[in-house]
């Protein structure tokens, strides 16, 4: 908590403001409330002060600014007071960092659900297997930034690579056919039926090269096919995010289904 004169001066905070910004005592003296709050000019500051009356309360959310210059949202009450005949302004703030990330996720994730819906239509209208991939690869592009990027079509008793994105600072070779009866992360996932995720490539005892890929995952695509999916930091993946994935494969294998019977 902060308290204001009329001008817009610091006159006065508890420890814990100076803990969570960085200033310190000394620093009150020149300090106008307008370079701690990003939000504020004094013109809007003054209008805002006119307007009130003793013992009003006002609720905002702002942007303070440390000591060293960085940025944190802060909810805020503003109260006025008279205090000694003179006007006083309380302010008590409150970070609010966390519930701003968790409201930033979940627009995100939303964000994801919707443009996952829009490609699923699309998805659903391609004709050939090579269609099927393209738009497979357009939904992981738009949705993700995974550097490793591939889908795969079983062929016989082989998982023959379709499609593959791969940044050139990975160093992974283009993906060569493996057989089902193998222990290629392709071949896992469609034995299992189910995704599977390596936390840390080095670990595995196959013959593929992985590069700088620190982890991957295979999502089967029903019986018909696998995405794979590699980043470089050796750790599991986002669940919410590989179950968007495992949707696309869903949708991805009655579509394989469906050209399967049409032959």
């Amino acid at each position: 908590a902060v308290t204001l004169d009329a001008k817009g001066n610091l006159r006065r905070a508890r420890p814990r403001f100076f803990k969570e910004t960085g200033y310190r005592r000394t620093d009150l003296a020149d300090m106008k409330v307008w370079e701690l709050d990003q939000s504020f000019d004094p013109e809007e500051a003054f209008d805002l002060w006119s307007e009130m009356r003793i013992g009003d309360r006002y609720r905002f959310e702002v942007i303070f600014r440390r000591e060293d210059g960085s940025l944190f949202p802060v909810e805020v009450h503003v109260r006025r007071l008279r205090i000694g005949g003179e006007d006083r302004f309380m302010v008590i703030g409150r970070d609010i960092t966390d519930r701003k990330e968790r409201e930033r996720a979940l627009r995100e994730r939303q964000d994801k659900i919707e443009a996952l819906y829009e490609a699923t239509r699309r998805l659903l209208t391609a004709e050939t297997r090579s269609a099927v991939s393209d738009r497979i690869h357009e939904v992981l592009a738009s949705l993700f930034d995974y550097p490793l990027r591939n889908t795969g079509f079983v062929d016989g008793d082989r998982v023959v690579p379709e499609q593959t994105t791969a940044e050139r600072s990975l160093g992974v070779p283009m993906p060569e056919p493996q057989p089902q009866s193998g222990d290629s992360l392709s071949a896992q996932a469609l034995r299992v039926g189910d995704t599977v995720v390596v936390e840390d490539t080095s670990a595995l005892d196959n013959a593929v090269e992985y590069g700088g890929l620190g982890a991957a995952a295979a999502v089967p695509i029903g019986q018909r096919g696998v995405v794979v999916i590699g980043k470089t930091e050796t750790e599991g993946f986002d669940p919410f995010d590989l179950r968007l994935v495992e949707v696309l494969g869903g949708y991805a294998s009655l579509v394989l289904d469906r050209l399967g019977r049409e032959g």
